[in-house]
């Protein structure tokens, strides 16, 4: 079997880490690049779902929602423990249904949204590197800050493409190789501000990797959660106020990379919604790629 490398971290982590939550993928690793280098992750993923939870009510929609996505994130590392990232993409919804029960699900009977995801700047400082620790036991801790910049999408309505919120997010991600096993441990927890009536939220992850000769297995677990907010169908709630809603998921993520190259990688992911209020339950195929340069 071939050991894991710290060059092969990455890119493993980032799949593994970013597979459902395709518009917060940014450094999503606790593992950085090294000082001049840089890190292209470019990855298309397609979202459905045929049921959603309304409140925790869970029904069968009249028709399906897919969401399509194009996404590539830059990272660069900028100075030892410190690196720079930025992710833009393209995203596509399409819900091909009526009304719910009398609920209107969209506007117009617009079938098909789309726009620019939204932009996240961001700046890392691992705090501590477990490849430098005199302490075996130590992993690698990374603390990242990040910028949200909403994208050019409309809101409103089931199928926006997400809520259109500026904002900001502070984040602690931390990885760590078990080299006996050429496995490793990876996590994450993150907390967004933002400058609307969309409630804030945090997301957090914990999963585990494991290679065998060029391919490596990923297998995880994410919750994202609003801090407040309303329900749908709850008081209040009106199809104008989509963006207000407290939206909870519990996921499960599969992924398998293939070292390509020296300098790059090959992966495709797979996930599913386990448990949610106010969300789809929704499937989620990704191919993605990482090349260093």
């Amino acid at each position: 079997m071939r050991p894991l490398t710290s060059s092969l971290l990455r890119p493993v982590a980032l799949l593994a880490l970013g597979l459902l939550s395709l518009t917060s993928t940014s450094a999503s690793t606790a593992y950085i690049p090294a000082p001049g280098t840089s890190y292209l992750h470019p990855n298309v993923s397609v979202q459905w779902a045929t049921d959603f939870w309304f409140d925790d009510n869970l029904a069968t929609l009249p028709g399906h929602l897919t969401q399509t996505t194009a996404s590539v994130e830059f990272e660069y590392g900028l100075a030892p423990d410190f690196a720079l990232d930025a992710t833009a993409g393209y995203s596509t919804v399409n819900y091909q249904g009526g009304p719910l029960g009398g609920l209107v699900l969209t506007t117009d009977g617009q079938e098909v949204r789309d726009g620019l995801t939204d932009i996240r700047l961001g700046a890392s400082w691992r705090i501590l590197d477990e490849f430098r620790s005199l302490n075996e036991a130590a992993p690698t801790i990374t603390l990242r800050a990040g910028a949200i910049l909403a994208g050019t999408y409309d809101t409103g309505f089931l199928n926006a493409v997400s809520d259109g919120a500026d904002g900001f997010e502070l984040g602690v991600k931390f990885g760590k190789q078990l080299l006996a096993a050429n496995a490793g441990l990876y996590g994450d927890f993150t907390y967004r501000f933002v400058s609307t009536s969309t409630p804030d939220e945090w997301e957090a992850s914990i999963g585990a990797y494991k290679t065998i000769d060029a391919f490596t297995l990923s297998l995880g677990l994410r919750e994202k959660q609003s801090v407040g907010g309303i329900d749908i169908l709850g008081p209040g709630f009106t199809l104008a106020r989509f963006t207000d809603v407290r939206e909870k998921n519990r996921t499960v993520e599969l992924g398998l990379t293939y070292a390509w190259r020296p300098t790059a990688t090959l992966s495709l992911g797979y996930a599913r919604t386990l448990e949610g209020e106010n969300t789809p339950k929704k499937n989620v195929l990704i191919a993605a790629a990482s090349f260093r340069f």
